[in-house]
């Protein structure tokens, strides 16, 4: 099972590089910059124990 997976990722990744157009690449590129931050804060959260979203002291 994990060599078909492997094929499919591989051939996923030889299609989108040969026929994706190179703005649309930068705005992938872009949205994974995004999500990848966005996930890198979320974590820095959990790990400081704060919790998320923040409890309002009301």
């Amino acid at each position: 099972m994990s060599a078909s997976v492997v094929s499919v990722i591989s051939r996923f990744l030889e299609e989108y590089l040969s026929s994706t157009p190179q703005r649309l690449k930068l705005l992938d590129a872009y949205l994974l910059y995004i999500l990848l931050t966005g996930a890198l804060q979320f974590a820095q959260q959990i790990t400081r124990q704060r919790g998320f979203p923040r409890k309002l002291s009301l």
